[in-house]
This record gives structure tokens, sequence and C-alpha cells, in this order.
């Protein structure tokens, strides 16, 4: 398993529509760069992972368990297991998200099944 890595390595992927994505995680934890154009929109989703959002630069509006609010830089988030939230960018938006354990969704689409494969159950292992 490669330890360091540098951004500029990675291509991001593209979620949807004006939302670009840059994972990188191990077992049990991921960080993904979120790159959101204005007006760009995560619906109201949830998941099984636990997740903290901080916003690097712009403005999100964002749902919450049916709760409406906005943040700003320097601002973020706590999302338990299965809560519901979706964002809207009301300013081109920079953020970080982070995951426990890994939405190995992200990480096996952008790896395109290089790096990780599935061994019992959700846990994965590098190749």
């Amino acid at each position: 398993m490669k330890f360091r890595f540098k951004l500029d390595d990675k291509k991001p992927m593209k979620m949807s529509e004006g939302i670009y994505a840059l994972p990188v995680g191990m077992e049990k934890l991921m960080v993904n760069l979120l790159d959101m154009e204005k007006g760009s929109e995560i619906p109201v989703h949830c998941h099984k992972e636990e997740q903290v959002s901080l916003i690097i630069k712009g403005e999100l509006g964002f749902v919450l368990d049916g709760k409406k609010f906005r943040l700003k830089a320097g601002e973020g988030v706590l999302i338990p297991s299965n809560m519901k939230h979706g964002a809207k960018a009301i300013k081109k938006t920079f953020a970080y998200d982070c995951f426990s354990p890994p939405r190995w969704d992200y990480l096996e689409k952008l790896d395109k099944g290089k790096t990780f494969k599935k061994i019992k159950g959700n846990r994965r292992i590098t190749k």
C-alpha cells in the first residue's frame, strides 16, 4: 500500500453535473475533496457512513434531518449514520468530506478496481 499521495496525480471523478470529487482513503477512514460549481446540487440522501464536512471556500445551502441552513468557509457539519442530508452550492465551493468507514463506492469508482478488492462483507484490502 502506498502511504503518500499527491492530489495532482489523481484525476477527479464527476459525481454529477458541476460536482467533482477526489477521494483518498484507507480501511477505516476516507477524505474526499469536493469541488462544486455554483448552482450544483447534491440531492437529499443518506448512507451508513458517518460524515464530517468542512467548507474550505464558498457557500452551501444545506439540509440536515429536514433543517435548512447555510455553511460558509470555515464552517462544517457532523452527519450521523443514516441521517438525511443534501446541499446546493450558493457560490463555487470547495469542501472536505470525511467518512468513516470509507465510502467504498467512491474509492472503487475512482480507482476502477485497480487497487481495492472486496473481501468478507464490506471490508476491503489493497491488492
